[in-house]
């Protein structure tokens, strides 16, 4: 494979382009990919073929297949800034309002990855790249733009260089907010505008409050309606949300606005998309854990009482990975509302007795449905009912039916 790599150097265009076609096939192999990096000098070798015309289609073509995994994006990193100035590059070269598809492919792989976007970021013309890509909506730059914000370590150039080009303070914000707006006539870039906002993970360095007085929470509220938008856009809205909800000044317009509401409307409505039920659960956790926003989750919605319900329709006994991390969330939340109640800053406490009355459920089923039902069996038990005790040979005659204590810690006061 080494040759093979050698020969895309090659002075005959004809060789050099055939070594290329037979790399791309080579490429599909996961494998493969891993040998060409590691072990030859494709890399160099496709990053030169790009700066000829006849040669350029198919090296970035091998390009992108080399850096769709993790390890290789890592290694084109570590190999120095050829690869990701050539595709930043090529990305920008085009003069019309489309971009070369291959290119944004190839950079948005590379923006998956830290070191390499943190080269995009700081490369000569991206800042201009991305405002491009907001003007025009482009959803592929926005893309890149979207990986770029995802990366913490990134993140503070990245804001500093979209303000320097943006012509103002939060412009190119601004311009994502707008976007976010147009849901019916351009979804796909509704997403990517809420995708980047949500990227930025609330970021301290962005004004978040006054950009949700500048129309991002009319959006929110708009979005966030049962019904009205595709699950994709509606859990982008709820990333924000639980984002913004850890900035005390932005807890307090979302606790003012219709946001707690619509989240109790929503986790019973959207309970069959585990991954949105258990980010809109995390978001109210966020609400509940400041102080400023707490007693309107608590006293004003139903939001405790719906993820009540949700526990109480997963199954007890089942190793489902989804119901389990679903009941992880949701048992989270239970204590987290008894933690703030118990705190006594709540103006009425209401949910714990139903909390302690679920748990001691849970944890004595078999025994609370036996009580409920009647159901009938060899011996009376109180009230007329009639109880089997199960017994095993360890446990004797032990009344397996009887309620157990030893879980009594959850179920006291806090």
């Amino acid at each position: 494979m080494a040759r093979l790599a050698n020969l895309v150097g090659h002075q005959n265009v004809e060789i050099a382009l055939t070594a290329l076609r037979i790399c791309f096939n080579l490429s599909f192999d996961p494998h493969g990919r891993t040998v060409f990096i590691s072990q030859t000098p494709l890399l160099a070798r496709t990053t030169a073929a790009c700066q000829q015309a006849s040669l350029k289609s198919v090296a970035l073509k091998v390009l992108y297949m080399l850096s769709m995994e993790e390890g290789q994006r890592a290694a084109i990193a570590n190999s120095g800034q050829a690869v990701v100035s050539i595709a930043l590059q090529l990305c920008s070269r085009r003069s019309d309002s489309t971009v070369d598809a291959e290119s944004a492919g190839l950079c948005i792989n590379l923006a998956a990855d830290e070191a390499c976007a943190h080269l995009l970021v700081k490369g000569e013309g991206f800042g201009k790249l991305m405002m491009k890509g907001l003007q025009q909506k482009d959803v592929l730059l926005m893309k890149i733009l979207r990986h770029c914000a995802s990366h913490a370590a990134v993140r503070h150039r990245l804001i500093l260089t979209m303000n320097s080009v943006s012509g103002e303070q939060d412009g190119w914000l601004l311009k994502l907010i707008e976007h976010a707006s147009c849901s019916t006539e351009q979804p796909e870039v509704t997403v990517e505008a809420l995708g980047i906002l949500s990227a930025l993970d609330g970021d301290k360095e962005v004004a978040w409050s006054e950009l949700l007085e500048s129309g991002l929470l009319e959006i929110l509220h708009r979005l966030m309606m049962v019904g009205l938008t595709d699950d994709d856009v509606l859990l982008e809205c709820v990333l924000i949300v639980g984002s913004l909800a850890r900035h005390p000044d932005c807890a307090k317009l979302l606790s003012d606005s219709k946001i707690p509401k619509l989240l109790a409307e929503l986790i019973p409505a959207k309970q069959a998309d585990v991954d949105l039920t258990i980010q809109l659960i995390f978001t109210a956790r966020c609400l509940i854990a400041q102080p400023i926003s707490r007693s309107e989750i608590l006293e004003s919605t139903d939001v405790v009482g719906s993820v009540l319900q949700m526990l109480h329709e997963i199954p007890d006994h089942t190793d489902d990975a989804v119901f389990q991390a679903m009941r992880e969330q949701g048992e989270d939340f239970l204590d987290d509302v008894l933690g703030a109640e118990s705190d006594g800053k709540t103006r009425e406490i209401e949910w714990a007795p139903s909390i302690r009355a679920y748990r001691f459920e849970k944890q004595n089923g078999d025994w609370c449905r036996h009580l409920t039902s009647g159901s009938s069996s060899s011996s009376p038990g109180r009230h007329g009912m009639k109880l089997s005790p199960q017994t095993s040979p360890e446990m004797g005659n032990r009344n397996l039916l009887a309620p157990s204590w030893q879980d009594a810690s959850s179920l006291m006061d806090a």
